[in-house]
């Protein structure tokens, strides 16, 4: 069991090192993504009683949308 955890742990991470690439090559083509990755995948992520992986993911995601796409990108879409 604590392997699986250990492995689901760094597929988290290696999808993490994914998303954050595209974010960083692809910005004029993430914007789908980032609306599907916001209202549907992510959201049970930040759910309360959500695993500590499960919160640290959240928070490299987050992290990578703000590093990589700014303000200009992610304003408009809660404007």
């Amino acid at each position: 069991m604590k392997e699986e955890n250990k492995n689901e742990y760094q597929l988290q991470l290696d999808l993490g090192e994914i998303i954050g690439a595209l974010f960083k090559t692809h910005k004029n083509l993430v914007q789908q993504v980032v609306q599907e990755l916001l209202t549907s995948k992510l959201a049970p992520y930040g759910a309360e009683g959500a695993s500590k992986p499960q919160t640290k993911f959240l928070l490299f995601i987050l992290d990578d949308m703000v590093e990589h796409l700014g303000p200009d990108f992610l304003g408009p879409m809660y404007a």
